[in-house]
């Protein structure tokens, strides 16, 4: 497969994220849901570069509403490396933002940390569909012998022209 074509297959991937999702957030604790909320993730493509911007809001805006709980949104931007076929992802909050690498499989966007530690997340979206899409998170604390699944969501597409919540 030449560089284009896996820029190619990598930027389909994420454009069939383009647009608005709601989701169903997991949390585990010892293999069992400990918390279940409610979210969206909102992807655009950054104009003019090979990029893609999310925001990941968790409660999501109409939670956020009904509580009265203001939480910040993460935020990634994510920009394409034809050098090494993956793309750098910068992710974070107001707080702290970290420097991850993206690589795109067949079917699965795999992200993960680059620092050398017994201690390790990976964040893989897969499932991909036109109007769904499963994402989760996987520790491990053997330098990758073995993972934990740490969150999960189940992601579907928001209708056209769906109300936005104002906070």
């Amino acid at each position: 497969m030449t560089e284009t074509q896996q820029h190619t297959q990598c930027s389909n991937l994420f454009g069939l994220l383009i647009g608005e999702w709601d989701f169903l957030w997991h949390n585990f604790a010892q293999g069992k849901i400990a918390h279940e909320v409610k979210g969206e993730w909102l992807f655009s493509r950054l104009p003019q570069y090979h990029g893609i911007y999310d925001v990941f809001i968790c409660p999501s805006r109409q939670e956020t509403e009904k509580s009265g709980i203001c939480v910040r949104p993460r935020t990634s931007k994510r920009l394409y490396n034809p050098k090494t076929n993956e793309w750098n992802t910068y992710d974070g909050d107001d707080d702290n933002f970290n420097r991850l690498r993206t690589q795109c499989l067949t079917d699965q966007i795999i992200i993960w940390d680059d620092t050398p530690q017994d201690f390790r997340l990976r964040w893989t979206i897969k499932d991909i569909e036109l109007h769904s899409f499963y994402w989760c998170c996987e520790a491990t604390h053997d330098s990758g012998q073995t993972w934990t699944l740490v969150e999960e969501l189940h992601a579907t597409r928001k209708p056209k022209n769906a109300p936005v919540p104002q906070i």
